[in-house]
């Protein structure tokens, strides 16, 4: 996700800071969606308002989902995107 984005940004012509931002403050993974300038994020629970505050300063507007992955065990995973 990470790598795929940043190359896509840079094809795009997107700025890469927010991505990198991102990462910093804790993702997962980083990068753009589509032909942008969308931007997903994946990260844990305890990341999600370090990752929330350091893609508002590039003016992205965040959206916060939980995610749950069924598993075969009865046991639901939860991961939060940021």
């Amino acid at each position: 996700m990470t790598l795929n984005g940043l190359l896509h940004a840079a094809a795009l012509n997107l700025p890469t800071r927010p991505i990198i931002d991102a990462l910093s403050a804790g993702a997962l993974g980083a990068g753009v969606t589509g032909t942008g300038p969308a931007i997903a994020a994946i990260t844990a629970q305890e990341y999600v308002e370090p990752v929330s505050a350091a893609l508002s300063k590039h003016g992205k507007n965040i959206v916060v989902k939980r995610v749950v992955n069924p598993s075969t065990d009865g046991h639901d995973r939860h991961i939060k995107l940021g």
